[in-house]
């Protein structure tokens, strides 16, 4: 049965912004100094803050402003605000999936940067070369340009962006396969984090080195640190934190509960995993985050099915493959309502796993063959 893992993530978060009175706030503040100020470096700087400001909301008004800044910026010769135009411009086409268009911007604003020296600049420009490549899945591109980034942090002593660094590139090494580097840089950030006392990022590199060791199958280490991250999103009341660790504990005595020969501990360890996969569902409707509730559908399935598989009782191996059945039907319509490609052909393996357990190889053929013209696109 195939799982979708929800590990954290760096470059694939998406915020969705409504206007709030405090943004309403920020935006006549910012655009009543473009009207009022004299000085064009400031216009610029003000016009790069009022992209941030519509980036999520109105990508029109967003780009509009860009296009003012690089000009001002370009007639005033204020090349540290066309860096950071470019920079914007870069983010623009990130968000919009260009990733050509984001690469191509993100060398402008390198070449500006390493032209003025601005060391800070030069650093943002390779960490956003990097996470485009991610993007894109071409990762010892991506390692390349996250190694220059965390040189440069390291030189002028940010110590936030220096943890960025290292969780960024550890998240392309275990991508890679090389576990032993991915652990040392998630290490390395995990103790810059807890230097500077940020607790959502300790949360977020306990579950990144959970990753890892479950990778290597040390799911020992892998459930030591899920419950480290999730005691943490607790107190912060984190409900996307929490929801989270839930999940890939519950993957993790999924996994555990394969390794057990006893059918006793091995059922043992299974209602466990249904334990924590549950309390991800209920968080995930709670919070309206339809991705992770459908995956917690399809986690559920797969949990079902394997009490199915594991018990030598009739009725209840039924009972467990019609459940198991209902959870990846669940998941695979809220998959195609958010047009979620891999969740959709994930989904539909599952389904086919389980009409083929239950002798109905028609249906089986039928959503195997789905999924296998699905991962086509993918």
């Amino acid at each position: 049965m195939k799982s979708k893992l929800q590990y954290s993530c760096f470059f694939l978060f998406v915020f969705f912004y409504a206007i709030s009175a405090g943004q309403n706030q920020r935006i006549d503040s910012l655009l009543s100094v473009l009207k009022t100020v004299q000085h064009d470096t400031i216009k610029v700087n003000t016009l790069n803050r009022l992209f941030y400001e519509f980036e999520y909301i109105d990508t029109v008004r967003a780009k509009e402003f860009l296009i003012k800044a690089q000009k001002l910026a370009q007639e005033c010769g204020f090349k540290k605000g066309l860096a950071k135009t470019y920079l914007n411009f870069g983010y623009l086409s990130e968000d919009k999936g260009d990733y050509q268009e984001a690469i191509k911007y993100n060398f402008y604003a390198l070449k500006v940067g390493e032209e003025i020296k601005d060391k800070k600049g030069v650093a943002d420009a390779y960490n956003n070369i990097a996470t485009v490549n991610a993007q894109m899945c071409n990762y010892p591109e991506a390692l390349k340009y996250f190694t220059k980034s965390l040189d440069l942090r390291k030189q002028l002593g940010n110590k936030k962006h220096v943890a960025d660094s290292y969780n960024n590139m550890g998240l392309v090494l275990a991508h890679l396969g090389n576990y032993a580097d991915a652990l040392k840089n998630y290490f390395a950030c995990l103790k810059v984090q807890e230097e500077i006392g940020n607790q959502n990022g300790i949360s977020a590199s306990y579950l990144n080195i959970a990753m890892v060791y479950a990778r290597q199958n040390n799911l020992t280490e892998a459930l030591k640190n899920n419950f480290a991250s999730l005691e943490i999103s607790k107190k912060l009341g984190y409900k996307k934190g929490i929801a989270t660790s839930y999940n890939n504990i519950g993957l993790t005595y999924l996994a555990i509960s394969e390794k057990e020969s006893d059918q006793g501990a091995r059922m043992k360890k299974l209602e466990e995993a249904m334990e924590n996969h549950l309390a991800c569902l209920n968080i995930a409707k709670e919070i309206g985050d339809k991705p992770l509730v459908g995956n917690s559908y399809n986690n559920i399935g797969i949990i079902c099915f394997h009490q199915g598989k594991s018990s030598q009782l009739e009725s209840f191996r039924e009972n467990k493959f019609k459940e198991a059945l209902n959870y990846h039907m669940y998941s695979l319509k809220i998959m195609e309502e958010i047009s979620d490609k891999s969740g959709i052909a994930s989904s539909s393996i599952n389904i086919g796993d389980v009409y083929i357990l239950q002798k109905q190889y028609k249906k089986a053929r039928e959503y195997i063959l789905k999924a296998k013209e699905i991962l086509k696109t993918v």
